[in-house]
């Protein structure tokens, strides 16, 4: 009788399957882990695969699976008391809004998500999700704020481009004119 993988290899087997782009077998072994962590009482890692579950529903258009586990995943991270987790997987379900035209609904999930990067000091993930809020705000035409949170975003890379930062000097001078500093 052969032994049941561990949650941890069926995690890492499912974000790979993931990066690879079979979203099937993806869903498969997330699915897998989430019982096995739940089985085994770790309600964080549980919680940590219905994000991943969310991410790849709404990559394979199951758009009412992805919002329910996406709302699923902030609810119980917020009742864990896991703020990091949290703040990705509201992250997660913001993007989902927006991708879905719901962007009143996302905008707020995705800024609550970048103060709580902030505030927890993951440079990174606040960085893409201001990234990802001026994306939503240039979706609705909001341009002075997709200009303000990209240039917000460039301020949090620690090491940029020349690139990065010929962009940062442009968005900086045409912020100061479009607000008529």
């Amino acid at each position: 009788m052969s032994e049941n993988p561990a949650p941890e290899t069926l995690k890492e087997d499912g974000l790979r399957l993931f990066q690879e782009g079979q979203y099937p077998q993806a869903l498969e072994k997330f699915e897998q882990a989430r019982a096995a962590f739940q089985a085994r009482g770790d309600e964080a890692a549980a919680g940590e695969m219905l994000n991943n579950l969310g991410v790849v529903y709404q990559r394979t258009g199951q758009w009412d699976q992805a919002e329910l586990v996406l709302e699923a995943a902030v609810q119980l991270f917020g009742r864990l008391g896991d703020r990091h987790r949290e703040a990705q997987a509201q992250g997660n379900l913001g993007s989902f809004y927006v991708s879905r035209g719901k962007r009143k609904r996302g905008m707020p999930l995705l800024q609550q998500a970048a103060d709580a990067f902030k505030a927890l000091g993951d440079r990174e993930l606040q960085r893409v999700t201001l990234v990802a809020l001026s994306r939503a705000a240039l979706q609705g035409r909001e341009m002075l704020a997709a200009v303000a949170y990209y240039e917000a975003s460039l301020d949090l890379i620690d090491d940029p481009t020349a690139k990065q930062k010929a962009l940062k000097r442009f968005f900086g001078v045409s912020s100061r004119m479009l607000s008529g500093r």
